[in-house]
């Protein structure tokens, strides 16, 4: 049994895999650090990795390594992918462990990666396994926040309750929704059509907390793998 940890930006997420098959999963909020070590003492595991967004210093990420003495996962460590990246030290983990998922779910495929969570992520992986790189953008909440904040009167907006099917807000709180949303899906359409000039039969996955709404905002067909990134690092502690 392998035991994988995505410590994000707004949740810890934990994963058990029975060789490639996922067989228990957990979600939690950071505060719920009691929750996530009963979690841990309640499943029997041989192995675990760990990818974090915060520094290897921070309470939470130290407490999981001692409590699991998972592998804390690195750019540098034996990958099944190569990245063609001028900053690897600088890539996301979850990013790379997101591609290393996609590869082991569709293997010798040209990938387009999107993960929408605090930030949105546009990843291109060829179909012999290459980074060939990606671009990064605000995601949902921040740029409703960033709206919000740095104005007088804007209103602070969330996406429940919005009538999906409408591309042009009839209040200003639909405007503020429906322009983040079409705006994203609007980027998500233009690097697909884009990068599919290059990528032959180019597949659109796509994952992420936010994933499920945006998967709405986008013309093409996307396939939602809501667990890439513990997917991936399955998948790289298999591999190292």
């Amino acid at each position: 049994m392998n035991l994988t940890i995505d410590i994000g930006n707004t949740k810890i997420k934990l994963a058990l895999f029975d060789r490639h098959n996922l067989v228990d999963f957990g979600s939690f909020l950071y505060g719920d650090e009691s929750k996530i070590l009963q979690w841990i003492q309640d499943r029997t595991f041989d192995k675990a990795i760990l990818s974090s967004v915060q520094m290897e210093e921070h309470p939470l990420v130290r407490s999981i390594i001692h409590e699991t003495h998972a592998i804390r996962f690195d750019y540098k460590q034996s990958l099944p992918i190569q990245l063609n990246y001028r900053t690897p030290q600088t890539l996301g983990h979850d990013r790379i462990a997101s591609m290393c998922g996609a590869i082991s779910l569709y293997p010798n495929t040209n990938l387009f990666i999107v993960s929408a969570g605090s930030c949105v992520t546009y990843d291109i992986l060829d179909a012999n396994s290459v980074f060939q790189g990606g671009n990064i953008a605000p995601g949902m909440y921040m740029r409703w926040r960033a709206m919000h904040e740095f104005t007088g009167k804007l209103p602070m907006v969330h996406h429940q309750d919005l009538e999906i099917n409408k591309l042009i807000g009839q209040s200003t709180d639909e405007a503020l929704q429906l322009g983040v949303l079409q705006g994203i899906g609007a980027e998500i359409d233009h690097y697909y059509s884009e990068l599919s000039l290059k990528y032959t039969e180019l597949k659109l996955v796509i994952t992420g907390g936010d994933a499920m709404v945006l998967k709405t905002f986008t013309k093409f067909a996307a396939i939602h793998q809501p667990h890439l990134v513990l997917i991936g690092l399955n998948q790289i502690l298999d591999y190292i």
